[in-house]
């Protein structure tokens, strides 16, 4: 497919990470696939299998669906010699999956008009593919997110928290209502926050005057790396990802600041992502020096951004492992 109007990348690797990669992966590829072809999006399915283990391959791990006249599905291999090169060339944690150089690959791969970089255990709702097509190339967009548990095919999910613009949320009622209620909660919390209304004990947050200081609160950082989604021409612009940090944290949240300060609107979509609960290689919660000098150098290149109204592109013209010759399968 030469002019695709979707693509959608995904990164990981043949790997048990989290303790069930394989069927959160799975699920998330079934579902997308399902979608498109049902709604008939003339779309990519762009899956960036990165330092794979020796076995098993790639296309033994799950069952991949084949293309099929709306859909293109293709496995791009970032092999272990090249993942050696980048450790290499930027100071970077040795951690076996280096995310942001893995999304990038796809990025930069990509053929569709809009690119939608989403996490491997992301399950879209319907909702996102019926107004797909109103997407406008002036915006970015981001989502809100349910995280669910206890998933078998004789039970239903258990909802039990739920990630919006600028705070979290434990979500023990099975409620789409309560969502929605939750939305309109947070939009006006956000807005009051954005005005600098002191309105402190409303919302029964202690540390409400982070809000004044740490942009994150300002826009939709809050696990945005789930779901980023901006026309090719403004991923070009930027240069995807940020490749050169230290840890893969809060580079997401550094793209939706790249994206504003460039001057796209922010939207966020009407319906909120489902992500499976697994275990985290980091956990930003915890006080650890490394994570926390990563994520002051988030705060001050973000707020130099905002009040330059100019975003920093971290990477060179050879963003997204443009100089290496990697493999490419269509499925």
């Amino acid at each position: 497919m030469s002019n695709p109007y979707l693509s959608i990348v995904i990164a990981g690797r043949n790997d048990n990470y989290g303790g069930d990669f394989r069927e959160r992966l799975q699920h998330c590829f079934n579902q997308a696939f399902i979608q498109l072809t049902q709604h008939k999006i003339q779309s990519e399915i762009i899956f960036v299998n990165y330092n794979p283990l020796p076995e098993p391959d790639i296309q033994q791990f799950i069952e991949w669906k084949t293309s099929n006249k709306f859909i293109s599905v293709k496995i791009i291999t970032v092999p272990q010699a090249v993942h050696a090169v980048l450790l290499e060339k930027v100071r970077r944690k040795s951690v076996p999956m280096l995310e942001y150089c893995a999304k990038n690959a796809g990025i930069r791969k990509a053929k569709g008009d809009y690119i939608l970089c989403i996490n491997p255990d992301i399950v879209l709702p319907k909702q996102f593919f019926k107004s797909v097509f109103k997407l406008q190339k002036n915006s970015y967009y981001c989502a809100d997110r349910i995280d669910f548990k206890n998933y078998e095919n004789a039970r239903p999910a258990e909802f039990f928290r739920i990630f919006m613009k600028g705070h979290s949320y434990d979500f023990k009622q099975n409620s789409y209502l309560y969502y929605l209620l939750l939305r309109l909660k947070n939009y006006f919390r956000c807005q009051w926050k954005y005005h600098s209304v002191d309105f402190r004990n409303f919302f029964e947050r202690r540390n409400w005057n982070v809000y004044y200081h740490n942009i994150e609160y300002r826009y939709h950082c809050n696990v945005s790396g789930d779901f980023m989604l901006m026309h090719r021409d403004n991923w070009e612009k930027l240069h995807g990802y940020n490749e050169q940090s230290f840890l893969s944290l809060h580079v997401d949240a550094l793209m939706v600041i790249q994206a504003a300060s460039l001057g796209l609107q922010e939207k966020t979509i009407s319906h909120p992502l489902y992500h499976r609960e697994h275990a985290r290689r980091y956990d930003a919660t915890e006080e650890n020096p490394e994570y926390r000098e990563v994520y002051l150098s988030f705060q001050s290149d973000a707020n130099k951004m905002i009040a330059d109204s100019k975003p920093i592109i971290y990477n060179k013209e050879d963003w997204g492992l443009k100089n290496f010759s990697l493999d490419e399968k269509i499925v």
